[in-house]
């Protein structure tokens, strides 16, 4: 019967053509024997709905995809496996086989074979697997054609031997991934007589295949959407030339307005809605072609605006729902077992509420700022999640742990709420079931954790349908290999294979469909907006195919860079071309993806006439388009400071080291000790600088306290000593297990305090004795700076026995040695003398420097009037990282004009507290600890009201 070619024209929507084709070239006899076979199931819906509208017969042909037509062919007992069975198979494999016999695919052995690993590497080979199963071939395929003579063979032989291990292997379950050849094919495809193709103009190679090797028993017709003038520029499947389409001209109508060139995605939906708003109804007037995936979500809530519902055809991914989101993080948890995941997983609102609803203790102790309340379970578990989180904050600043095993020990102290340690417990719990018995265990863990939610039938359809198919995925699991690996291995294959399905959307009255590259041939709305008209989008690219280049896939017929090109110009050519006399197109395009990287014009936008084509190219190659207003950035509100609390304790006493802070800025320091804003800080895996200066604080106070080693002048002695309060605080810090840079900083506080052994035994040898260690000024005493009583810790006093003097010293821990004096002073510039009040300012020779720090002139006055000592001496023993950096410096010049001047500060600071003197703030000190709330500067992120009502 053979095969025929039938042009239908392109003046009309390709609907309409090709109903009129059906009505008039079906014969009764005939019609429930045919299969006409379209690009899309939307393309088949449509066309399906307009024929019944118009046929004069009862009956009506088969409405079908390119896959309806191949199933007809099927005929094997095996069945092809499905997604998640070819993931299973082909990452088993990979897991298994000895690397050996694959030397040319992975030269180098990868360092960790794990299920992760074997689920990311088997993507690239399903996907050679699925590129040559369009033309009906299977690796060995490609060897026969390419004979001998091939220059990869050594490689693709090695391919070949891991499609026979992974076909064996689906064949014990009856399955298969082995394209089928139909050259052999029966005559008889059930009760099909006629197959017609119509508006398919990129048809696979296996399908082409598969009916010409039935052409002569079969009519095979194939429907070209376009006119007669064309037929030389088509081959004989309806495929579009390359010579003729790759550069053919393409004639957009009014192309200065009807092309808008746009920064950003949510610049191209506001487009959208922009344009769309111009139609007081767009249902049927108005067709969305979208190019890139990233557009969809901003889409959808710019239309929304708009009261528009809209639908996307190919539906959500499942990695975008919360069972995802969810299992993601029991994974992490379960491969790593480190805390920062345990903290993650108890972030998720679902977990904690469970955890807080279901706790057996009927009352909570909740911590708060200055007071501890005892609530109801029930009356306020937002309340207590938030105490969990804060308790572990504390957890990890206190003691760093590195798994959720030593997170449980430090919980159970009773420093911190029983209900943190009921939180770590249950994940303990859920974290050794999934280990015992993922498979079994998950579906009731995820039911617990979801149990107090209500769930509406058509609110929640995508969880339910993402639920269903993670359903699917256990059962699979149960009969597979993988159900002998351990739960992690189970957890990263459900994972991948839940990665790439789809979550069917639910349609609304009246939607607007989202529709993909390959519907617009078959969108008839007059209006057409095509969004996303970018270079590697239109036309689509295939690069980087580290198995099949463009080269190997044109000589097996497969799809190529050039065919997809020709394919797509004349899709745009065919869409435009009814529109021209009939309709509107507008083009839409983007400069920036969803991270800000640069994007490119499609390149069909340039297949201009030349005339047009310099002044196509300035208008899309412009860095901004010339209406275009970048407005600086703002803040949408200003934040509101709480009214100064005139009760709170910075109000009675302030600490030595409290003068630096607010010297640096005042409304910092209000931020820190009136509000309590500590900055936020992430999980840590090591100690930051205070926490390794109090860690050594703390051992060189064991030292200073101890009658019976701090008098010792050998320095092995010394060491040995500080060596094992060291292990002894470590341990109890932070356990046996530490993260790798704990363990470094361990040893790096060993390194200082083995140099410092040696300083010290030389200046006991000096006559230098420790009197005091930790000595606290507050404590018996009242020193008062102003109003405020003076708080602090002098880390070490010292008496010289040879010449009775005083000294105090201040342990550092920075990197390299500090001088006192350069810590306390800095000089002025003379752009900012204005703005220092003189009680801030220090003058000698001539030379104008201001107070940033008083915590050793405050030690020096404490002491002196404490001790009644008319001379005590004054300087940092640093305890740098390198031995040259070890070493004491003495403040020399702390005389008596210095001091006077210290004080003279430090009463003004004082003063300027007790006044409530909070604001301005300081332009840029040093460290700030609020620049995730600070944008740019105070006075556009604040508003000061109430801190100004004194």
């Amino acid at each position: 019967m053979g095969i025929r070619r039938f042009f239908i024209g392109w003046d009309q929507p390709i609907v309409e053509l090709a109903n009129e084709f059906l009505v008039v070239e079906l014969f009764e006899e005939l019609i429930s024997k045919t299969l006409v076979v379209v690009p899309s199931k939307q393309a088949a819906r449509k066309l399906k709905n307009r024929y019944r509208e118009n046929s004069k017969f009862d009956n009506h042909p088969i409405f079908g995809t390119p896959e309806t037509a191949l199933d007809l062919f099927e005929k094997d007992s095996e069945k092809p496996a499905n997604k998640t069975e070819k993931a299973l198979a082909w990452a088993l494999t990979l897991k298994n086989i000895k690397l050996t016999q694959l030397r040319n695919i992975f030269p180098i052995a990868p360092p960790d074979r794990s299920m992760n690993w074997a689920l990311r590497t088997s993507n690239a080979f399903i996907s050679l697997k699925n590129s040559l199963n369009e033309g009906g071939l299977n690796i060995s395929d490609v060897i026969e054609n390419e004979g001998q003579d091939f220059v990869d063979l050594s490689r693709w032989k090695e391919l070949e031997h891991l499609e026979s291990t992974v076909e064996s292997s689906l064949k014990e379950n009856g399955l298969s991934h082995l394209s089928k050849s139909f050259l052999n094919s029966p005559s008889s495809i059930g009760d099909i007589e006629q197959i017609i193709l119509i508006g398919l103009p990129d048809p696979p190679k296996i399908l082409t295949d598969a009916l010409q090797s039935i052409s002569a028993s079969h009519k095979i017709s194939i429907v070209i959407y376009a006119p007669d003038s064309e037929q030389s520029s088509f081959s004989e499947w309806g495929r579009p030339m390359t010579e003729h389409w790759s550069n053919h001209k393409i004639n957009i109508p009014n192309a200065e307005s009807s092309i808008r060139h746009v920064s950003s995605p949510d610049e191209q939906s506001r487009e959208v809605g922009s344009i769309i708003s111009e139609h007081s109804d767009p249902h049927g007037m108005v067709g969305i072609i979208n190019n890139d995936t990233e557009l969809i979500p901003s889409l959808k809530s710019e239309l929304k605006k708009h009261n528009l519902n809209v639908y996307n055809p190919s539906g959500e991914l499942c990695s975008n729902q919360e069972i995802y989101a969810t299992l993601s993080l029991f994974r992490d948890l379960m491969s790593s077992g480190s805390f920062e995941s345990a903290i993650e997983l108890l972030k998720h609102p679902e977990i904690i509420n469970h955890i807080v609803i279901n706790n057996d203790n009927e009352d909570i102790q909740i911590e708060t700022t200055d007071q501890i309340d005892t609530v109801n379970n029930n009356d306020d578990p937002e309340l207590a999640a938030a105490n969990i989180l804060v308790s572990l904050d504390r957890i990890n600043d206190k003691h760093i742990p590195t798994s959720l095993d030593t997170a449980l020990k430090f919980s159970a102290d009773n420093e911190h709420p029983d209900l943190t340690n009921s939180a770590l417990k249950q994940l303990k719990e859920w974290l050794d079931q999934l280990h015992d018995n993922l498979i079994e265990n998950l579906p009731g863990i995820l039911q617990s954790i979801y149990s107090g939610r209500e769930f509406d039938s058509e609110d929640d359809e995508e969880f339910s349908h993402t639920a269903e198919y993670l359903n699917s995925i256990l059962n699979e699991i149960r009969s597979s290999p993988l159900q002998s690996m351990d739960g992690s291995e189970q957890l990263n294959f459900i994972l991948s294979a839940l990665k790439s399905e789809r979550v069917p959307e639910k349609r609304e009255p009246d939607s607007l469909d989202i529709q993909g590259w390959l519907e617009v041939l078959w969108e008839n709305s007059p209006h057409l907006i095509i969004t996303g008209m970018n270079e590697g989008s239109i036309p689509d690219r295939i690069a980087g195919d580290i198995f099949l280049p463009d080269s190997l896939r044109s000589k097996l017929g497969l799809r190529n860079n050039e065919s997809i090109l020709a394919r797509d110009n004349y899709i745009f050519n065919a869409t435009l071309n009814w529109r021209n006399s009939c309709g509107r197109v507008d083009i839409i395009l983007g400069k920036e993806s969803l991270e800000g990287n640069p994007l490119k014009p499609s390149r069909l936008l340039f297949q201009c006439d030349d005339s047009e084509l310099a002044d196509r190219a300035l208008s899309l190659c412009s860095r901004i388009n010339s209406s275009e207003i970048i407005h600086p950035w703002t803040s949408a509100w200003k934040l509101e400071p709480m009214k100064i609390d005139k009760a709170a304790k910075i109000f009675e006493e302030i600490s030595v080291t409290q003068f630096s802070n607010y010297l640096s800025c005042p409304f910092r320091f209000y931020l820190l000790n009136l509000m309590g804003m500590n900055d936020n800080q992430p999980v840590e895996m090591e100690m930051d600088a205070m926490q390794f200066g109090t860690f050594v604080h703390q051992v060189l106070e064991d030292f200073g306290k101890n009658d019976g080693i701090r008098d010792n002048q050998d320095e092995s002695e010394i060491y040995k000593f500080l060596e094992k309060r060291i292990e002894f605080r470590a341990t109890r810090k932070f356990g046996t297990k530490r993260t790798v840079p704990l363990s470094f900083q361990i040893n790096s506080i060993k390194e200082r305090l083995k140099w410092f052994s040696a300083i010290q035994a030389n200046e006991r040898s000096l006559g230098w004795k420790i009197i005091h260690s930790e000595f606290k000024i507050h404590i018996n005493n009242e020193i008062k700076v102003g109003n405020l009583k003076l708080k602090g810790t002098i880390d070490r006093i010292e008496q010289n026995e040879n010449d009775g003097s005083w000294r105090i010293l201040d342990y550092k821990t920075s990197a390299k040695a500090i001088n006192p004096d350069k810590a306390h002073l800095k000089n002025i510039t003379q752009s900012s003398s204005d703005s220092i009040p003189d009680w801030r300012t220090y003058i000698s020779d001539k030379k104008r420097s201001k107070w940033i720090n008083l915590q050793i002139p405050l030690y020096v006055h404490a002491a002196k009037l404490i001790f009644e000592k008319e001379s005590i001496g004054s300087g940092y023993f640093n305890l740098g990282n390198t031995q040259s950096s070890m070493k004491i410096e003495m403040w020399d010049d702390l005389k008596e004009d210095l001091m006077e001047s210290s004080l003279t500060c430090a009463e003004n600071v004082s003063k300027e507290i007790s006044n409530c003197n909070f604001w301005p703030p300081s332009d840029s000190p040093k460290y700030d600890n609020y620049s995730e709330i600070i944008f740019g500067d105070c006075d556009s992120s604040f508003d000061p009201g109430e801190i100004l009502q004194k």
